[in-house]
């Protein structure tokens, strides 16, 4: 909020203390003119500032620090009443042990299988697949098979 000017902060407070509040409305609140529906494109403007959005984060998150006791206090009276559901008291307990660093352990387990993409691996995958099946590996690459050449021979001797 230290980064702001005085009507800057006064937009940033109209923001968060009225809900649903427009931006339009809000820069007129802070004072800025709307001769020519200039608080609304002033509205926008803030709006859409990075410093108005840190002050806006800055205000809300004082805002909700403040409601831990209540919030607390109430976690309390749930836990404490014997009337209240025992679901209800359930979530609260879950809700205070969670928030407190007593939450339930989880296991996350990731696998992952790596597999060898380049080309001379796939070749060699083919050819593996191939002898499985019985298959030649040469003719489903595209390379020409050995070729079988029926003949004939008579062997002949020299004196």
């Amino acid at each position: 909020m230290r980064a702001l000017n005085e009507r800057q902060r006064r937009f940033v407070l109209a923001l968060i203390e009225t809900p649903g509040l427009t931006q339009r409305e809000a820069a007129r609140r802070a004072g800025y003119s709307d001769k020519s529906e200039g608080a609304k494109v002033r509205g926008h403007y803030l709006a859409h500032s990075p410093a108005v959005q840190a002050a806006l984060r800055e205000e809300a998150g004082k805002r909700l620090n403040s409601l831990t006791l209540v919030a607390s206090s109430f976690l309390m009276q749930v836990l404490g009443d014997d009337e209240a559901p025992y679901k209800d008291r359930l979530k609260a307990a879950l809700a205070v042990l969670d928030r407190t660093g007593f939450a339930a352990a989880q296991n996350i387990n990731v696998n992952k299988t790596v597999t060898d993409q380049s080309g001379a691996a796939i070749m060699e995958r083919i050819r593996a697949l191939a002898d499985k099946h019985g298959l030649d590996a040469n003719r489903l690459l595209g390379k020409p098979a050995t070729p079988v050449v029926d003949a004939e021979f008579v062997e002949v001797k020299r004196d």
